[in-house]
């Protein structure tokens, strides 16, 4: 299973049911932090991982229910895995779970105010002319607190190890 942990105006948003209970994830690769934050007055959604930080950014036009919510961040993680020379990691860890998906909340206040760091590094970079994924590409090696001083870029690849 694929757990998404939207933010809760997000969740309210596309009114997603949240689990009560904690989802535990199989592995630390399907368990993905997702916020929705708007630039340049369109918007946007940030996918992280919760045990890496690896944002994958992507439009969020036409998500407007809990299916095409969970189908685009999958296909954009896949797309961006693979962008990064990592679908050997997508194939192995994230796709065989793809087929459930369970809807969490953000575990901890130290993971949503690492989502919030990276929607401004983001927007920064968009600010900069950067796409959605030429972000994603350069915030994957911004060095971040909640990993010690790495960066995702350097974590996510090792967390099958």
């Amino acid at each position: 299973m694929i757990i998404l942990r939207p933010t809760k105006m997000l969740a309210k948003r596309l009114s997603l049911a949240v689990a009560s209970q904690e989802l535990i994830p199989v592995n630390p690769f399907v368990d993905w932090g997702v916020h929705q934050f708007t630039f340049a007055r369109c918007r946007f959604l940030i996918a992280v991982n919760t045990r890496s930080l690896l944002p994958v950014v992507m439009p969020a036009r036409g998500i407007t229910n809990g299916p095409t919510f969970a189908k685009t961040i999958l296909q954009n993680i896949e797309m961006h895995l693979r962008n990064l020379g990592w679908g050997d990691l997508a194939e192995k860890y994230l796709l065989p779970k793809a087929g459930a998906v369970g809807i969490a909340p953000i575990p901890n206040r130290s993971m949503l105010g690492s989502i919030n760091e990276m929607v401004y590094f983001a927007s920064v970079e968009m600010n900069a002319g950067l796409s959605p994924g030429e972000a994603s590409f350069r915030l994957r090696e911004i060095p971040m607190t909640y990993l010690k001083g790495t960066s995702a870029g350097r974590v996510f690849p090792h967390m099958a190890t």
